[in-house]
């Protein structure tokens, strides 16, 4: 299979090109560790989360049909994402402190919290 069939099938959640593949970057990290390149290791490891994220059931609706701003931060990052008719309609990100970020993150619906803050984090890591 072609390194692009291979991307495509990862991409289109395909069970086992995603199992291959999760695999051989757990295989890759840890022999890194191994070998003591940890920060080797520390990247594969990036890339295994995103892979898992990138992978995970997507949460881009809601069943309410309220336009509200689901918010998420982390180690400096917001990330805002617009929830118009209940549905994900875009987002964004920027550079803020703990404190500025407080009041976005108060109002952001609680049935969001957990994928705004996992979007910070993405954000985040993928911004240094």
């Amino acid at each position: 299979m072609s390194p692009w069939r291979r991307v495509a099938a990862v991409l289109g959640r395909d069970p086992a090109a995603v199992r291959h593949l999760r695999a051989s970057l757990i295989e890759r990290r840890d022999a890194a560790s191994a070998a003591l390149a940890f920060e080797l290791a520390a990247k594969l490891h990036q890339e295994i989360e995103a892979l898992d994220w990138v992978t995970a059931t997507q949460k881009v609706t809601s069943s309410g049909q309220a336009d509200h701003d689901a918010c998420g931060w982390w180690e400096g990052t917001l990330v805002t994402l617009a929830i118009r008719a209940g549905r994900l309609t875009g987002w964004t990100q920027r550079t803020c402190g703990a404190a500025a970020a407080s009041r976005h993150l108060a109002a952001t619906p609680p049935e969001w919290v957990a994928f705004a803050q996992r979007n910070a984090e993405l954000a985040a890591r993928l911004s240094v």
